[in-house]
């Protein structure tokens, strides 16, 4: 399922990149693009080869470096997450919302949201 997602925002954006409008929902989808772009910059980093002895299981490791990055990064994002985003992404029936002091950022989906592509 996420190799059709990144199969298809990669599809949208060619298309998208040949729109020269800037438009809610295309402001909207290329926030999204850039968020997938770091989940996948971020699981490029991941190893499975832990310092640490683990009991019953793998952990999935990053270098310090390569954490502070990806964190600076995704704060970036979370601060482009303007309120005309969300409420092109709230039409859809996704809320999208961000805590400052914890640094969090919560997706919920309602029921039927996310049905419609970008470009309706």
């Amino acid at each position: 399922l996420y190799n059709a997602l990144q199969e298809s925002i990669k599809k949208l954006t060619r298309i998208g990149d040949e729109i020269h409008a800037t438009t809610p929902r295309k402001t909207a989808f290329e926030w999204i693009a850039r968020t997938i772009s770091w989940v996948d910059e971020l699981k490029n980093l991941l190893t499975d080869e832990s310092p640490f002895d683990v009991v019953g299981g793998q952990r999935m490791t990053i270098s310090r470096a390569d954490a502070i990055t990806m964190m600076e990064k995704g704060r970036v994002l979370v601060e482009e997450l303007t309120d005309d985003i969300r409420k092109t992404l709230a039409k859809s029936n996704v809320s999208v919302s961000t805590n400052k002091q914890t640094e969090k950022l919560t997706v919920l989906i309602g029921k039927n949201g996310a049905h419609q592509s970008p470009g309706e």
